[in-house]
């Protein structure tokens, strides 16, 4: 019986690590339409750089995002910035630490290049 008890707990600790707590889709065009690339993470505690991908063949061509903050026993924050490896200017007032839906990136739409997560 202890040995059951053991694996079960094992298990289980080895699923909530592999699960999902944060995802970003990034969508071509405003109101998620268009091409779409999806990123997520386990939010591990510690800042992280992540490239965006091409869409339609271009980088950077983001109009639209939606932003899941699933984390357990932590907060991953988004940040975005207009250059490759998180570099250039940080988009102050876009991202933070909740869900978001952005259907218009407004004056930033076709200017990210990378977006940070910083799980606290």
């Amino acid at each position: 019986m202890r040995f059951l008890l053991i694996s079960t707990t094992l298990g289980a600790l080895a699923l909530s690590s592999m699960a999902q707590a944060w995802k970003l889709d990034i969508f071509e065009h405003e109101h998620f339409e268009g091409d779409k690339n999806s990123y997520s993470g386990p939010g591990r505690k510690g800042w992280a750089c992540h490239s965006v991908g091409d869409l339609n063949g271009e980088t950077g061509r983001i109009s639209s995002l939606k932003y899941w903050n699933d984390a357990v026993g932590s907060r991953c924050c988004l940040e975005l910035y207009d250059s490759p490896g998180c570099g250039g200017k940080k988009f102050s007032g876009w991202g933070g630490c909740h869900d978001y839906n952005y259907p218009d990136l407004g004056e930033i739409r076709d200017d990210i290049s990378s977006f940070a997560t910083n799980c606290k």
